[in-house]
């Protein structure tokens, strides 16, 4: 029987929820139902009261609303509970519609089961434990739905405790339950609610008096006001605990489902001097090697890495671990979204599923990602670094395979390379996981990498050394080094994009809010053929943008050595050949030189805040930009972009709760239509602007 979804989540058997997913209160259920039985509340598995008389004229309760029938069933169910249970419950079902309650995310359901406790505010939304939506919809068939999907995802985004969320909606009188996890989303099928009287007690009874865990609160942290009125978490690594003081980094935009990583500023409980650290929080793929484990095992390796060739000692490129490991529940296991959350039973539902657990690691140094840097010379800085911490990884044999604008760290003046969830051996097989999916933050991802492919093949090299066809497609160090490249380019680009036409340009082509085939199609274009942008002569951003426009070629020569002799790079791959010698030989001392100089020429430009209408200005005693001379040879000149697009790649994802993923590709028309406005900007600044060169 193929499996059916509802507004795109998987539908799997009511049994599944019952026996797996809801917190097990079957004997308290047999004992509620009894009772409600001899009461003359349930007959024949109906029930007969309470819920309200359906009007004159009408045959569906909805008219009445719906939440009136049904907050009385759930209130009666969890009276004859308490009495059963002895004890009182630790939530409520609640009508919202007309609450108080702050607006902590639109669209607010019109029922919720909230927590009972002194320590929830009762006017917040952190109380939500499960959201409802019970009231009759006059809306298009699935609005109670959606509406439902998004208000259990916001939780799950919005509450950093949250690790699971139940929902309930109803449609007429079909009850759904639903879950969302970081790894699954499911729903049940529908359920009478009016006419399957035991189910409805079970359900009733193992959401009121569950605890909070099982309501899929984390009892690991524990949250709080500071003075200024800010919530703030006490947070548990380890045997430790660390209280927040800022919140660095938070990807709860993107999906619920995924790593969506946090890290706070805070200070260990116990130091007295309040010592800031970073403290991360994220969802790990399981099977995946902790990052604390990664970064220890790899400072013990920089230690004993002869003649490192760096001007800081070779573990300062790299941040220091303190404390880590998998986040407990009260029980003492490790948090998973399969053994703990569905008790080690696999959803029964199409599609790939991806079990992760709740991981945690604190950081001795707290720093400022790329990104967020406000000076341009402390960003060339920063991927300078970055690459030195790349040559080391390439010369202990392994590739960081995600390098971002947010995984480069600028502290105290040296860049550190972050997040090594995906570090590994370029050597040996091929990892089938890394090499057939496209992990990376798609912003600066390379081309290769995103069209699964080599692209750089010399159309005229010599074949008897060659293989006859490319062997499959895998990562390799130039990927990288590429990806610091666009780190670059973007950093220059949007804080820029204010300053002229021809910057927003550059910034729209290659940084689109849809990264498609197109996307790819550039960037390829840009490796190959150099950046195209006519960027005014009195922009102090242009030698920055030469400098990264004379890199492309110093890549595209590489990729061009690697990919014109697969047999000899294959060895290489086999740990048969030397590095030295090969296509990844001086690509990294190039970089770096070349960054080290962009950081020069750019000392004093200053990166203003991006939502400021101009987004770079220059500093009083900054001194006066150098605009070098373009050379105007044919063979140098950029080319402009093509009009076909690449072969059909695979969509770009990201690895994490920051891991983007981008939409289809774009109607050709819309880039025909780009194509014509780049044309005509061209032209009319023809006469006063340089095109970037190989200068």
């Amino acid at each position: 029987m193929p499996h059916v979804s509802i507004s795109g989540v998987p539908q799997v058997p009511l049994e599944f929820f019952f026996d797996s997913v809801l917190p097990c209160v079957t004997e308290l259920a047999a004992r509620v139902e009894e009772l409600l039985v001899k009461e003359g509340h349930i007959v024949n598995g109906n029930w007969t009261s309470p819920h309200p008389s359906t009007p004159c004229g009408s045959s569906s309760p909805l008219e009445r609303g719906t939440e009136l029938s049904v907050i009385p069933i759930f209130d009666k169910v969890v009276l004859v509970g308490e009495s059963v249970w002895r004890r009182p419950p630790n939530a409520r079902l609640v009508d919202s519609s007309t609450s108080t309650v702050s607006a902590c995310r639109p669209p607010p359901p019109d029922a919720q089961i909230r927590i009972v406790s002194p320590h929830f505010d009762p006017n917040s939304c952190f109380a939500t434990a499960v959201p409802c939506k019970l009231r009759s919809m006059r809306n298009p068939e699935e609005s109670n739905e959606r509406d439902l999907i998004w208000s259990c995802q916001d939780v799950l985004r919005d509450d950093s405790r949250r690790r699971f969320s139940y929902g309930i909606s109803l449609d007429d009188t079909d009850l759904r339950i639903w879950f969302f996890s970081r790894s699954h989303e499911l729903v049940s099928p529908p359920l009478n609610y009016l006419k399957e009287a035991p189910r409805l007690v079970q359900l009733f009874l193992a959401l009121a008096f569950a605890s909070q865990e099982e309501l899929g609160y984390d009892e690991s942290m524990t949250q709080f006001k500071d003075n200024c009125g800010a919530v703030q978490y006490k947070i548990q690594v380890g045997e430790a605990f660390y209280v927040t003081t800022k919140l660095l980094s938070d990807h709860r935009h993107d999906a619920a489902c995924g790593r969506t990583t946090r890290v706070w500023e805070a200070y260990r409980e116990d130091d007295l001097e309040r010592t800031p650290v970073a403290l991360k929080d994220l969802w790990t793929s399981t099977g995946a090697i902790q990052e604390g484990t990664q970064l220890l095992d790899l400072h013990e390796r920089l230690e004993a890495l002869e003649d490192p060739g760096t001007p800081h000692p070779p573990g300062q490129y790299f941040l220091t671990v303190l404390n880590h490991g998998y986040v407990q529940t009260a029980n003492g296991e490790d948090d998973h979204t399969i053994d703990i959350m569905t008790r080690g039973c696999l959803p029964p539902a199409d599609g790939p599923s991806h079990a992760r657990k709740h991981y945690r690691i604190v950081f001795k140094e707290v720093g400022t990602p790329v990104h967020s840097l406000q000076c341009l010379s402390e960003a060339m800085r920063a991927l300078a670094d970055a690459t030195q911490a790349l040559r080391l990884l390439y010369r202990l044999g392994l590739i960081h395979h995600d390098v971002s604008a947010g995984n480069i760290l600028f502290v105290d003046g040296v860049g550190k390379l972050s997040d090594l969830e995906y570090l590994r051996s370029f050597k040996g097989p091929s990892s089938s996981q890394l090499d057939r999916h496209v992990i990376g933050t798609a912003d600066y991802t390379s081309g290769e990498v995103a069209a699964r492919r080599y692209c750089f093949i010399p159309s005229c090299h010599d074949t008897t050394r060659s293989v006859s066809r490319p062997p499959p497609f895998r990562f390799n160090p130039l990927h990288d080094v590429e990806s610091t490249l666009w780190v670059g380019i973007w950093s220059v680009s949007y804080h820029g994009r204010g300053n002229s036409e021809a910057m927003k340009e550059l910034y729209d082509t290659y940084f689109p809010r849809h990264f498609t085939n197109y996307t790819i199609d550039d960037r390829m274009i840009a490796i190959s053929r150099g950046l195209s942008a006519a960027i005014s002569p009195t922009d102090s951003l242009l030698p920055t943008l030469n400098i990264l426009h004379r890199l492309t070629k110093k890549l595209l020569k590489h990729y061009q050595i690697f990919e014109g002799d697969f047999t000899n790079q294959s060895l290489v791959f086999e740990g048969v050949a030397p590095l030295n010698g090969s296509a990844f030989d001086g690509v990294h001392a190039a970089f770096i030189a070349e960054y080290e100089k962009a950081a020069v020429q750019c000392e004093g430009i200053v990166l203003a805040a991006p939502d400021t209408p101009k987004h770079q200005t220059t500093c009083a005693a900054a001194p006066s930009p150098v605009i070098p001379t373009p050379i105007t040879r044919s063979s140098e000149r950029p080319l402009k972009r093509r009009k076909t697009a690449s072969p059909k790649a695979p969509p770009v994802t990201r690895s994490s709760g920051n891991r983007k993923r981008r939409s289809p590709s774009a109607p050709p028309s819309r880039r025909s239509a780009r194509l014509a406005q780049k044309s005509k900007a061209s032209t009319e600044t023809k006469k006063t602007s340089t095109h970037l060169s190989c200068a």
